[in-house]
């Protein structure tokens, strides 16, 4: 399937000039084409309607096994800025920005996990697979939801900011305008999440789940336990590992546990059955639903959703 990937895109790359030249006269704003929703969600905020803003993975999609389709590839390769995250979910972007390297008409190229100010992460350095029966070595595997802090958030938007004045100087102070409100709604949010934890009446949350919240329990001091010990895992989780989430509830009388978007939610349900703990949901908000996504729903309405829900779990 790659090598049939890389051929349309080698493909692709000989025809692009002149068909996405014809295509781009229709709309004449620059073209930016975000990987997945909250770097879409920072343009959308920063730049409004002037940009051509596209959303490379579709409402409700999982990244972790997405494969750009040829259309995807084109929009890529014929638009101005093109916004990643840059981990390894993504590496299909990394091959297309090779692909393209040396071409005159590449696209500039943000990647965020490279910003300075973003310090990365490994899930193996949760809570989440300690001592859980799990018996295989994580330590290279790096969360790549870096937007789940809102310092790291920050750090994102202003970065995009940057691009955008870039690409269209003439619209620097309106950008600069809005990246400041963003920012002022960052600071409230972070604000909110401190008071949460500060007054909390515990700091542990239990994942009847996989966990991509790394940055968000680091950023506020909590620890975490979860049925799986990142976000890409498969299968079923260890026996031993759901026992001792069960044992874990009881014992310090926690009276929540988390699933995330789109999950089925049957290891949580099981461990709800067991414990009386209420199932809650902690958006990672790399993706969201169709529904959520034609509402227009943003990623600080999220990410106050998820306050709600750690409200809830830590009282």
């Amino acid at each position: 399937m790659k090598r049939i990937l890389l051929l349309t895109l080698a493909l692709l790359l000989l025809l692009c000039p002149a068909g996405c030249a014809a295509a781009g006269e229709q709309d004449p704003r620059p073209q930016v084409v975000a990987t997945v929703f909250p770097q879409y969600d920072l343009v959308r905020a920063i730049a409004g309607d002037t940009v051509n803003l596209t959303l490379l993975l579709p409402p409700g999609g999982e990244s972790h096994n997405y494969e750009p389709t040829p259309k995807n590839m084109a929009a890529v390769t014929a638009c101005d800025l093109f916004i990643e995250i840059g981990g390894p979910s993504e590496q299909w972007a990394a091959n297309l920005r090779r692909a393209a390297a040396g071409d005159a008409d590449a696209p500039r190229v943000l990647t965020l996990m490279e910003l300075e100010g973003i310090t990365l992460l490994n899930t193996a350095e949760s809570h989440a697979d300690h001592n859980h029966g799990h018996d295989h070595d994580h330590t290279q595997e790096i969360d790549e939801h870096i937007w789940l802090s809102p310092a790291n958030a920050a750090v994102m938007a202003k970065a995009v900011c940057r691009e955008l004045c870039a690409l269209l100087p003439e619209n620097s102070d309106l950008y600069r305008a809005n990246t400041d409100a963003y920012l002022a709604e960052l600071e409230a949010l972070d604000a909110r999440l401190t008071e949460i934890t500060a007054q909390a009446a515990r700091r542990t949350l239990i994942f009847g789940d996989r966990f991509p919240f790394r940055y968000l329990t680091h950023a506020y001091g909590l620890t975490a336990y979860a049925a799986y010990p990142g976000c890409a895992a498969e299968g079923e989780p260890a026996p031993a590992t759901v026992a001792a989430l069960i044992e874990r509830i009881k014992a310090e009388q926690i009276p929540a546990v988390f699933t995330i978007e789109f999950s089925r939610g049957e290891v949580a349900d099981a461990i709800a059955a067991e414990t009386g703990a209420v199932r809650l949901e902690l958006h990672s908000c790399h993706n969201l639903s169709p529904a959520d996504f034609a509402a227009g729903v943003t990623f600080l309405e999220l990410m106050h959703r998820n306050a709600d829900a750690l409200e809830k779990a830590l009282n």
